[in-house]
């Protein structure tokens, strides 16, 4: 765009190894605002949200020749938004774009993301349309906005069928990074042993990301049990790095991170020229992607 166009956006986002969403989101950010010869800078919350607070505080206290152009601020554990308002303040002199991580109660923040009440509603409707009635439901970083509109979204859908998961159903995975599958297998192993303990078992298992899908798909099959004619399994965020481990390739939902990176930077050349463009709040909808896990 030339030397006179030249923008600088920093990027705030929990760089994990278990949030293979998040690492998608880095990727493509950083792809897409390259080829538009735009700075990116990121910067790893660690989860925490104390720690998102110290750097927003570190770019709120910077002379305005020293800032960013634009920040953009990813999800963090924690679902009360703790940190709003240093963020409303940055935000009247830093245009702030949110990455999937929206605040209901401020709705003037520029946003984009992926509908995630869509991808709860989305599995629970093709359970149903399966004739499944006795379902599981394994959480994991239940503190993250996006997974908990997942989960609200797909209990919701559920009770509207009149089904209900009992509490016995439902499992949480601990531990706080689980980046590969040995991290996670002794957990996944333990609740699958739960599950299969249950009077009346599961006929059907939802797992916050994929990683818990597939460790799950391992206990079964070596325990036995069929999959999908005895238990079928739904991932999320269609894991490529984890899916060659897979024995059945996971049903699971493909999200559009690069139509969001591609969104940020039209908006933000739109900011630029107009500083009081109207909020905007766009959601793009994941591709629901049937694999073996669910379907013979």
């Amino acid at each position: 765009y030339g030397a006179e166009q030249e923008l600088t956006a920093q990027f705030l986002l929990p760089f994990y190894t278990w949030n293979y969403t998040i690492n998608k989101y880095l990727s493509s950010f950083e792809n897409v605002f390259s080829s538009h010869g735009i700075d990116l800078i990121f910067n790893n919350t660690h989860n925490s949200v104390d720690e998102e607070r110290r750097l927003l505080e570190g770019i709120y206290s910077k002379t305005p020749s020293a800032r960013p152009d634009f920040l953009l601020f990813a999800t963090c554990n924690s679902c009360s938004n703790p940190n709003l308002d240093i963020l409303e303040k940055i935000n009247n002199e830093i245009p702030v774009i949110l990455i999937d991580r929206y605040f209901p109660t401020a709705p003037y923040f520029q946003y984009i993301g992926v509908n995630n009440t869509y991808i709860g509603s989305r599995a629970a409707q093709y359970l149903l349309q399966n004739r499944h009635r006795n379902i599981g439901y394994v959480k994991a970083y239940n503190d993250l906005s996006t997974i908990k509109e997942r989960f609200v979204a797909f209990c919701s859908t559920l009770a509207d069928a009149d089904v209900f998961m009992p509490r016995q159903n439902i499992f949480e995975i601990s531990g706080k990074d689980v980046g590969f599958i040995t991290d996670i297998q002794n957990e996944a192993d333990s609740i699958g042993a739960r599950i299969l303990s249950l009077p009346e078992r599961p006929t059907a298992i939802v797992c916050s990301f994929d990683r818990i899908g597939v460790a799950l798909i391992k206990f079964f099959l070596k325990n036995n049990v069929r999959i999908p004619e005895d238990i079928c399994i739904i991932g999320c965020d269609n894991d490529l790095d984890v899916a060659p481990m897979s024995p059945l390739s996971l049903t699971t939902f493909r999200h559009p991170y690069r139509k969001c990176a591609e969104e940020a930077v039209e908006r933000m050349l739109r900011l630029k020229k107009d500083a009081d463009s109207a909020p905007r709040k766009i959601e793009y909808y994941s591709e629901f992607m049937i694999g073996e896990s669910t379907q013979p």
